[in-house]
């Protein structure tokens, strides 16, 4: 009976990713991605469970210091991100997703930085055109923005407005199913300041 799976499955999720926000250590990354495999082969079925392990190592792996594993990592969340697409999941959820994915890659080597920086944005285009009040999606394209040299049109300043439109999603964000997806309020309050006090 998944009614009575689903409290305890939120109860799972929501303790996970909590760990995950909190981590200080790598080895506390992983144990987070580990009990979220857990949890995503209880409901092998479940777009969302998908979408969190696959966030769970995309976090991972922009604290892995290799970049053999870094990427290692990364394709497993794609892998894991294209399943949930194949379960029709929430389209601009994970099209946000594998944009962070691809801002993921850029760690592992700099020069990687045009090529994915651009996919990463097309991504984003998609997944706000799809929901134009996903707040993830604005808030990761803040997040390109940011990183992108001021020179071609990067920076705080040109960021700042995708941040403020991801704050005023989250402001109106409705939250009905509880496995949905919810990060990013935080980091994106921190990055409005961050570009504000520049």
């Amino acid at each position: 009976n998944t009614q009575a799976e689903t409290p305890s499955l939120e109860k799972a999720v929501s303790e996970t990713l909590l760990q995950l926000h909190t981590a200080t250590s790598t080895e506390a990354l992983y144990a987070c991605v580990a009990k979220m495999e857990r949890i995503a082969a209880t409901a092998p079925n479940s777009w969302e469970l998908l979408y969190h392990l696959a966030y769970c190592r995309i976090n991972t792996s922009f604290r892995e210091t290799n970049g053999k594993l870094k990427d290692a990592i990364l394709d497993q969340a794609e892998q894991e991100i294209s399943n949930a697409l194949n379960l029709g999941g929430n389209k601009s959820e994970l099209l946000a997703l594998q944009a962070y994915l691809y801002q993921g890659r850029i760690q592992v080597n700099a020069s990687r930085g045009m090529k994915y920086s651009r996919m990463a944005a097309e991504n984003l285009e998609q997944a706000i055109a799809l929901d134009t009040n996903n707040p993830r999606a604005h808030f990761l394209m803040g997040q390109n923005v940011f990183h992108t040299p001021k020179m071609f049109g990067g920076g705080s300043k040109n960021a700042l407005p995708h941040f403020r439109r991801a704050m005023e999603c989250f402001s109106n964000a409705n939250q009905t199913n509880r496995l949905s997806p919810a990060w990013g309020k935080e980091i994106t309050a921190q990055m409005i300041s961050a570009c504000e006090n520049d």
